[in-house]
């Protein structure tokens, strides 16, 4: 579902739970977003977003940034960039939502 609707260059933010899979499932670039910086291992060097400061400076970088998220972080995400970004559900599965972040002056896209 995601492949279909990811566009640009962004790597993929993800929870923790689900970062090994979207790595291995699209093949993409993906960047964890853990808020409570927790120890994380992967064999493969992966960017961290542990804080506001960090998710700012991360999504600034791109146009849009597309993601697969549990509800609890998602939360954690709109409330950290309500000002500078909106958080479009694109679908739910579960407890995962399959998100686009955009900077509010594109909001509509």
């Amino acid at each position: 579902y995601l492949l279909g609707k990811y566009e640009g260059n962004a790597p993929l933010v993800s929870s923790r739970m689900y970062i090994r899979a979207v790595r291995f499932f699209t093949q993409k670039k993906v960047v964890l977003l853990d808020l409570n910086d927790k120890k994380f291992f992967s064999p493969h060097p992966i960017e961290k977003l542990t804080d506001s400061g960090g998710v700012q400076r991360f999504l600034g970088k791109y146009r849009a940034v597309y993601g697969i998220v549990n509800k609890k972080d998602m939360k954690q995400l709109q409330n950290m960039i309500i000002e500078t970004h909106a958080v479009q559900v694109l679908s739910v599965f579960g407890d995962e939502y399959v998100i686009k972040v955009n900077p509010v002056s594109l909001k509509l896209l």
